[in-house]
């Protein structure tokens, strides 16, 4: 830098009186100039990851204005708040509860089977007397045999069934999976049962009861291991005039 542009001092230097307190000559005294130059402080040196910082500060500051055709449009990102003028309260919506699903008794206790019907009648009077509500089912198979299983009970599970069989000192039965039944009545009363009952015992047929829930009675007729046996049940329903629906009892 040029030293004309540095600020100079002026100091006046002044020689000290005689002791008598008057100049030794009437001589102007000399004034005696210094220039004094003060040296300015270089800048330090800052180091090159310092001013890359300061650089990104400096710019993080600085407002932007965008053109009017680029300013943001408010979007709402999900998970980001709304503004408080579009915020609403929604009221917690009441679930449905759904009704509860109708238990399965898919399993029965299979006490004895035979071949003459008046043989099916003593067995089942036999396993009243024992304190069991024993039905039967006329079962035919492929050959042309047709036979007749006097069943009891009506369980969730095979365990259960079991204990009953052990209950009853049943050695000889056998607890089967019988799940499909001709459903040929639905009741909200003990009246209607009854005379499902009635009509169904007239014609030969040995229906039994299923209490679903607080009177609600289900009048079925048969348990059978397949399908095919239920539906050939069906159709001899039908062919007396009693409509039926198969269910997955």
């Amino acid at each position: 830098m040029d030293a004309r542009n540095q600020p100079v001092i002026v100091k006046k230097k002044i020689p000290p009186l005689p002791a008598s307190g008057v100049q030794a000559s009437d001589a102007p005294q000399p004034l005696v100039i210094s220039k004094q130059v003060i040296a300015r402080k270089a800048p330090e040196s800052v180091e090159p990851d310092k001013m890359a910082a300061n650089s990104v500060i400096e710019k993080a500051e600085a407002p932007v204005l965008e053109p009017a055709d680029r300013l943001p449009q408010n979007k709402i990102t999900p998970g980001s708040a709304l503004p408080q003028a579009a915020s609403k309260t929604v009221e917690p919506r009441a679930e449905s509860i759904p009704a509860k699903p109708q238990s399965h008794l898919p399993y029965s206790i299979m006490l004895s089977s035979c071949r003459l019907p008046q043989s099916a009648r003593k067995i089942v009077a036999d396993y009243q007397k024992a304190g069991l509500a024993p039905y039967v089912v006329k079962v035919e198979f492929e050959n042309g045999d047709v036979w007749l299983r006097v069943l009891a009970g009506q369980y969730p599970t095979r365990d259960e069934a079991l204990k009953v069989k052990q209950v009853h000192h049943l050695s000889d039965a056998i607890v089967r999976k019988t799940p499909y039944a001709n459903l040929v009545g639905s009741f909200t009363g003990e009246d209607g049962v009854k005379d499902a009952l009635i009509r169904l015992q007239g014609l030969g047929y040995s229906p039994y009861v299923l209490k679903r829930a607080e009177n609600r009675y289900q009048v079925l007729v048969g348990a059978f291991i397949t399908r095919e046996g239920a539906e050939k049940q069906k159709a001899e329903l039908q062919a007396k005039g009693i409509p039926s629906k198969i269910i997955d009892r």
